[in-house]
C-alpha cells in the first residue's frame, strides 16, 4: 500500500495491491473523502465515481469481456444499468 496525503493530513491518492495481487487506485477530495476508485475486483476491471457517500457511476468490464455502466441517484438507488455482451473478436 502506498498513500499520499495533502497538507491537512487527509488522504489524496492511495494505491494498494490486495492479497489477490490485484491493483486498486483511489483518489480523494481535499477533505479525505474517496471520490474515485479504479482497479481489479474479482477478475473485473472497475471504475467507481462517487459523491463522497455512495457510488454515483460505476463502469466495468467483466473477466469474460461483458461491459456495463450503472447510474445511481443521490440516495444510492440504481437509476439505469447499461450492459453489453462482448462483440466478436477482430
Amino acid at each position: 500500500r502506498l498513500s499520499l496525503f495533502n497538507s491537512a493530513a487527509q488522504p489524496g491518492v492511495s494505491l494498494r495491491v490486495g492479497n489477490d495481487e490485484a491493483p486498486f487506485v483511489s483518489l480523494f477530495d481535499p477533505f479525505g473523502v474517496q471520490r474515485l476508485a479504479m482497479g481489479v475486483l474479482q477478475g473485473s476491471t472497475v471504475v467507481n465515481l462517487g459523491d463522497g457517500t455512495r457510488p454515483r457511476l460505476v463502469m466495468g468490464v467483466a473477466e469474460g469481456g461483458r461491459a456495463s455502466v450503472a447510474f445511481y441517484d443521490a440516495a444510492g438507488t440504481l437509476e439505469r444499468d447499461v450492459s453489453a455482451e462482448p462483440g466478436p473478436q477482430r
